[in-house]
């Protein structure tokens, strides 16, 4: 139910707009939606090109709120979101092959990305310098490895002293 010309100042539709109320366009002009009051309500014809102005803006910040939610938006795991979902309105709701399929890549994208992002830095981290070598990266795999399996090792230590107890 729509009230005639509820919106007749600047300063009350931005007030609106703030407090959580919704603008929107049809073929007559602007409205709001007041969630208080569960109704649209007329934009007067003379703050049209305001209420414009307020539309895109809001229209701008459900997009980059829509963009955050579906892939958080950030570098490349946004990037894998985005392409998975292309994926996934491709493939056809009656192959749950195919969509495992998908959802496998997916996760296996995102366990590249983290390696990268997080663990690699902390491992490249704990070589020396004379362990890095940037044109044999080969070696510097090799190193990265032996250093991971020596972490990965019981500690040495321990070990005499589990020698000399006595069973009882």
């Amino acid at each position: 139910m729509l009230r005639a010309l509820a919106v007749q100042s600047e300063e009350e539709l931005r007030a609106r707009l703030e407090a959580g109320a919704r603008l929107a366009r049809d073929r007559w002009g602007f409205k709001v939606w007041d969630p208080k009051t569960n109704r649209w309500e007329r934009v007067s014809v003379r703050l049209n090109e305001v209420a414009a102005g307020l539309y895109a803006q809001q229209r701008r910040g459900r997009a980059k709120e829509a963009e955050g939610a579906e892939g958080e938006g950030k570098g490349i795991s946004g990037d894998y979101a985005y392409i998975m979902g292309l994926i996934r309105q491709k493939i056809d709701s009656r192959a749950p092959i195919l969509q495992k399929w998908a959802e496998d890549i997916l996760w296996w994208q995102h366990l590249l990305s983290d390696t990268t992002t997080k663990i690699l830095p902390d491992l490249l981290a704990r070589l020396r310098v004379e362990e890095i070598d940037l044109e044999n990266p080969e070696k510097t795999a090799e190193a990265l490895v032996s250093t991971t399996l020596s972490y990965a090792r019981p500690h040495r230590t321990l070990r005499p002293f589990a020698r000399n107890t006595r069973r009882r």
